[in-house]
């Protein structure tokens, strides 16, 4: 399994978007790893999260790999992530952040 931990504002998703993001991260995991991803949401409270000394509307997706990654790899994947996130939620460039991990042990 791939750790996934992914950020949301209360809110700026539709809870039934969740269902089509999971399944994008799997395909990705799967596709990055040849394993299924271990999702955990945190859902950020309205007003507890700021950018730029205002509400914030983004999200941040934080995958850990099961080996050592180039930095080309790395690069794929995180513009993979990043499209997909911006093509099923319509958040902007500046609205997401993708950062894919070595293994910590």
């Amino acid at each position: 399994m791939i750790p996934v931990l992914s950020f949301v504002q209360e809110g700026q998703i539709a809870s039934s978007t969740f269902e089509t993001l999971e399944k994008g991260m799997a395909d990705i995991c799967q596709s990055a790893f040849g394993v299924e991803p271990a999702i955990r949401w945190v859902e950020v409270q309205s007003g507890n999260g700021f950018s730029g000394a205002q509400p914030s509307k983004a999200s941040l997706v934080r995958m850990e790999a099961n080996r050592s990654l180039t930095q080309e790899e790395r690069v794929e994947i995180m513009e993979k992530i990043c499209d997909f996130w911006m093509e099923n939620t319509g958040c902007s460039i500046n609205e997401i952040v993708a950062a894919v991990s070595d293994p910590l042990n």
